[in-house]
């Protein structure tokens, strides 16, 4: 994931590579830290994928999350942290600024 990115209001496009080492089962899910109106970051998880990979397997799944203002949720300008998690630890994250 590349940081320092600034977002307007529409969506935020991410994807997850990975290279499996062993077979195994991957739950994998987001979190994304939305700025409240007092200034403090609130993170929220999305469930994203289950995948069942073997060793040596190789794969990318993308993801857009809308990020549009709507009657029972605003989104307030500031800095926000994504991180990417799989089988429950942090894997990846990176910062994006929405405008």
């Amino acid at each position: 994931m590349q940081n320092q990115r600034v977002l307007k209001e529409g969506g935020l496009i991410f994807r997850f590579s990975f290279v499996s080492e062993k077979s195994q089962k991957l739950m994998i899910d987001y979190r994304i830290y939305y700025m409240k109106s007092n200034g403090k970051q609130a993170p929220k998880t999305f469930k994203w994928a289950d995948r069942t990979v073997i060793a040596g397997d190789v794969g990318e799944i993308p993801r857009k999350q809308p990020f549009k203002t709507i009657s029972t949720h605003k989104h307030y300008r500031g800095r926000r942290k994504i991180e990417i998690i799989v089988n429950g630890q942090a894997m990846a994250e990176s910062d994006f600024e929405c405008d």
